[in-house]
This record gives C-alpha cells, sequence and structure tokens, in this order.
C-alpha cells in the first residue's frame, strides 16, 4: 500500500491436542490516491477455515505498530466446517493497534488444521467529500502474504522478479514492506538488481522500530542499462533484503497513474 502495500485438511479426535502454530497477519487501512472521480480505498481482511468436527481456536497473540486495544478479544472461535473472517467476527477493528498506522502485522497462534489467508482490496469512494458512496471492492483482490516463520537476523531475503511489466507500456514503481519482529529497532538494507549482469539498480538503508512493519516506497521496478546482455529485457530486476533482527519482508509493484490501480505483485521472500 502505497499509495500504500497465502487448506490442509485433516480429521483431529477431540481427545488429542490439537498443535497449533504461529502466523503473522499482514492488515492494512489507507486512503488515496485521487484518481478522477474516486479517492482510492486500501483495504484488508484475513480468511480462516476449519476442516475438522469441533471448534477451532485461533488465539491472538499481538499485534505491531502500537499497543493492542485493550477491549481486543483474546481469540477468535471458528465452528466445524465453516470459514470465518476478520471482518464477519467483527474483528477488523478490534485487533488492529491504538497507533494510526496504515500497515500491521497481527500475530497469531493458529491451529494446524485451519487454513489461513488474507488479501488486499483496492476499493473506491468518491472524491468529493460530501458524498459518502463506498464500494470497497471496485478494483479487485490481491493476495497477500501469509507468514509462519521469521527470517534469522542476518540473512538475505531475496525476491525474485520484482518487476511489473514493460515500462514502455506500464510505469511502475516498487514498495518493500519490513516487519522487524525483533525488540529493538532493526537497521535493513534494500538493494534492487538487474537480472542480467547483477548490477544495483538503487540500495536504501533504513530503521524499522521494535516490533514494527513499515514501507521503503518508490523503488525502481525496471533495469537500466545492461552491460552482460543488451537484449535482455529491460524490467527484469530483483530485489534482496537484509535486517539485522529476526524478520519478514514482501514485495509489492504498483502501476503509475494507470486506472485502475490493481497492477500489483506481490512476492514472499525466501524463508
Amino acid at each position: 500500500m502505497k499509495n500504500i502495500l497465502f487448506a490442509m485438511p485433516f480429521v483431529v479426535l477431540c481427545a488429542f491436542p490439537v498443535r497449533a502454530a504461529d502466523v503473522y497477519m499482514v492488515q492494512g487501512d489507507a486512503r488515496g490516491p485521487v484518481v478522477g472521480p474516486d479517492l482510492i480505498l486500501w483495504t484488508t481482511d484475513g480468511f480462516f477455515y476449519n476442516n475438522t468436527a469441533a471448534d477451532a481456536h485461533v488465539l491472538f497473540l499481538g499485534v505491531s505498530n502500537g499497543p493492542p486495544k485493550p477491549e481486543a478479544p483474546a481469540e477468535l472461535v471458528i465452528r466445524p466446517q465453516h470459514s470465518a473472517s476478520f471482518s464477519t467476527a467483527r474483528l477488523n477493528g478490534a485487533w488492529r493497534p491504538l497507533s494510526d498506522a496504515q500497515l500491521w502485522v497481527i500475530h497469531l497462534d493458529v491451529p494446524d488444521n485451519v487454513a489461513v489467508d488474507s488479501a488486499l482490496f483496492v476499493g473506491a469512494k468518491p472524491a468529493d467529500l460530501l458524498n459518502p458512496f463506498v464500494t470497497p471492492f471496485k478494483y479487485g483482490k490481491i493476495a497477500l502474504p501469509v507468514f509462519t516463520s521469521l527470517v534469522p537476523a542476518g540473512q538475505a531475503q531475496i525476491h525474485l522478479a520484482t518487476f511489473l511489466g514493460d515500462p514502455t507500456y506500464i510505469a511502475s514503481h516498487a514498495n518493500v514492506a519490513i516487519y522487524n519482529a525483533g525488540a529493538i529497532t532493526a537497521m535493513a538494507r534494500v538493494e534492487v538488481h538487474q537480472q542480467c549482469d547483477e548490477a544495483i539498480v538503487d540500495t536504501r538503508t533504513v530503521a524499522v522500530p521494535a516490533n514494527s512493519i513499515i514501507q521503503v516506497t518508490d523503488l525502481p521496478a525496471q533495469s537500466g542499462q545492461c552491460s552482460a546482455n543488451s537484449g535482455a529485457p529491460p524490467s527484469s530486476v530483483y530485489t534482496t533484503v537484509t535486517v539485522d533482527q529476526p524478520s519478514f519482508s514482501f514485495v509489492s509493484n504498483v502501476a503509475n497513474g494507470q486506472i485502475p490501480l490493481t497492477s500489483m505483485s506481490i512476492t514472499a521472500g525466501s524463508h
């Protein structure tokens, strides 16, 4: 989200404990830019399916980018063979930080037999603030990554194919989201490489506060002059992220000024 900016069937007997795993879900809520008569809306939701014959208990372990709301429920209970989501359970507002962050990470304890997915919706409302009509799904849905582990400190996260297409036809940029799961501020180095000769097109070094997710925006999504192969596609670039605390990251590509603004791809890093 610049401007802003993943089913395992098991049969479980109730007499046995249900194994659970850490799940980190990226969520957000942002506004802008204005495209024609529309103010673009970026909203998210998390989805679950309980494929067992007993209730599944998804436990809330915490949220990034600020303290959780004091009234945040401790769990989401999903009925057997039923689906649920943050929105249907009225958790979109409850499981978010008290801060005004546009992007945050929800840390959950999820039973292994519960399927999990996450999505970003690109919607709109009239730029005329006096018109309250909202179409939250006007420009479609984009899959967001769901992480079940953290990348160890100092290990490079490789995001391949972090380009949108030929810039002659689709001018675009890349945004890199970085989550620092550590208890202290992390330093993160972001590098954009052109695939044809490994040359670095751009690099950024940023500080990421403890238990926070940030975005590094407006990175190039295409390469420059290729010294090794003059015939290589001009858009072939990849991005690396190295953080000195446990973390994860992903890259999104956004078309510049395209209508609608749904041209985004997200690549989860190796972990």
